[in-house]
C-alpha cells in the first residue's frame, strides 16, 4: 500500500467530495476503466423470473417488478439495459468505460430448483461466452451457477474455466437461505480454489428466515438489506473457518465492502473479547487470524454504488489500493456517475491505475483490452 499521511488522505477526500467537482489530480494518460460489477441477463431469463421461481423470496418478487416497471421481457428501460448488448456499449462509449465483467442479475440461477437452475447456469453461461467472444476487448465474464446443486456447481465451475474461458464465478449470496459457511458447498469452494476462479458475492434481499423486520419501509432491498445479507454472508464464511480451510480462495464483495471495513475494530475487538471467555459456547472457532485481516489476504472490495471520495479514502487507508477495483453495478447505478466519481478521486497515478483496471486485470485474468503498457 502507498503509503499516506492520514490528514492528507482525509483532506484531500473532503477536497473533491462532490462528485463533478474539478479534478484534484488529473490522471495522464488517460487511465482505462474495467468496471467489475455489472449485471446483464437474457430476456428468455428475465421472462423465466417474471414466472415467479421458488428461490424468490416475495420481497425480492416485488422490489424487482417496481425496479423494472412491472412484469413482462421487454417491459421497462432496465430490462432493455440488461438484455441489449448494443445499447451496453453505446453506453460504455459514452463514458469512457473500457470493459465491463458481465454478470447475471440477481437472484441469477438461485431463484430456480436444483436440477432446473443448474440448466439455467449453463445455458447462461454459453450465451455470455458467446458475448465475450462477439466482443473480445470490450466483456469478460463471470460464471453463474446453482449453488442449490453442489455436483453440477461443481462441474459447472471446470466447464467455465477450462472450455468457457470465463473470468470467474458470480454466486448471489443465499440459496434457498442457505450460506456457503455450510458443509454441503465445501465442493464448491474446493472447486474455486483449485481452478483459481474468483468468487463475486453478490448480495441479494434477506432469507425468508431473515426478512421479516426488513420488509417495512423499502428495507429489504438495495437500501439496506443487500448489504445487510452481503456482510452477514461473508461474515459467515470468515468466522466458519472457509479462508483457513481454502487459504487460496479469493472473493469479491461489492459496494466497499458492505459496510464490514467500517467494523474491523469493533469485530476483531469483539472477537478476541470473546475467545478469552469461551466464546466456543456461542459457535466460535479459533482463526489463523483477526478477522479484518482476511480482507488483507482473501478478499477484495470494488466501488460499485458507493461513490463517496471520503468513504474511498477510508478505504484506501486500511485496506490499500491493491485491494479495491472500480464497479459501476449498470445498469442499477449511472454510468456517469460512476466515472465522474473515480476520474475526480485524489489518487496517485500508481493507485488510479490499480483500481481503475490492473487489480481486476490481474485477479481475473483478463488479457484481451489494450491497455496502457507499464
Amino acid at each position: 500500500m502507498t503509503q499516506f499521511d492520514r490528514r492528507t488522505v482525509i483532506a484531500g477526500a473532503l477536497a473533491g467530495s462532490i462528485i463533478g467537482a474539478e479534478d484534484a489530480r488529473a490522471q495522464s494518460p488517460r487511465v482505462p476503466l474495467i468496471a467489475t460489477e455489472e449485471a446483464y441477463a437474457t430476456p428468455e431469463f428475465m421472462a423465466a423470473l417474471d414466472a415467479g421461481p421458488p428461490g424468490m423470496t416475495q420481497a425480492e418478487k416485488t422490489y424487482t417488478a417496481l425496479l423494472r416497471g412491472g412484469a413482462g421481457a421487454g417491459a421497462s428501460e432496465l430490462n432493455r439495459k440488461l438484455c441489449n448488448i448494443d445499447a451496453r456499449l453505446a453506453e460504455m462509449d459514452a463514458n469512457g468505460v473500457d470493459m465491463h465483467l458481465l454478470s447475471v442479475t440477481i437472484p441469477g440461477p438461485q431463484a430456480f430448483p436444483p436440477k432446473e437452475g443448474a440448466r439455467v447456469a449453463r445455458s447462461l453461461n454459453d450465451g455470455l461466452a458467446a458475448i465475450i467472444r462477439a466482443h473480445p476487448t470490450r466483456f469478460a465474464g463471470l460464471a453463474a451457477i446453482a449453488p442449490q446443486d453442489p455436483e453440477a456447481s461443481v462441474a459447472e465451475i471446470e466447464r467455465a474455466r477450462k472450455d468457457l474461458a470465463l473470468n470467474g464465478v458470480i454466486i448471489n449470496s443465499h440459496s434457498f437461505g442457505e450460506y456457503l459457511d455450510e458443509p454441503k458447498f465445501r465442493p464448491i469452494l474446493a472447486a474455486l480454489e483449485a481452478q483459481d476462479m474468483p468468487l463475486y458475492l453478490h448480495p441479494r434481499s434477506p432469507s425468508q428466515a431473515m426478512i421479516g423486520p426488513y420488509e417495512n419501509y423499502g428495507l429489504s432491498g438495495a437500501l439496506w438489506g443487500y448489504g445487510a445479507d452481503g456482510s452477514m454472508h461473508l461474515l459467515r464464511m470468515i468466522f466458519g473457518g472457509v479462508f483457513d480451510e481454502f487459504p487460496r480462495l479469493k472473493v469479491v464483495l461489492g459496494h466497499m465492502g458492505e459496510g464490514i471495513p467500517y467494523y474491523f475494530m469493533r469485530v476483531d475487538n469483539r472477537y478476541r473479547n470473546l475467545m478469552a471467555r469461551g466464546g466456543e459456547k456461542l459457535g466460535l472457532k479459533p482463526l489463523k487470524q483477526l478477522p479484518s485481516q482476511y480482507f488483507k489476504s482473501n478478499i477484495y472490495i470494488t466501488t460499485s454504488g458507493t461513490f463517496s471520495h471520503q468513504v474511498l479514502a477510508y478505504c484506501l487507508e486500511i485496506l490499500g489500493a491493491e485491494r479495491i477495483l472500480f464497479a459501476i453495478d449498470y445498469p442499477y447505478e449511472r454510468s456517469e456517475e460512476a466515472v465522474r466519481f473515480i476520474r475526480s478521486a485524489t489518487l496517485s497515478q500508481i493507485d488510479a491505475e490499480r483500481i481503475c483496471f490492473r487489480n481486476a486485470q490481474t485477479l481475473f485474468r483478463i488479457k484481451n483490452p489494450v491497455l496502457p503498457k507499464s
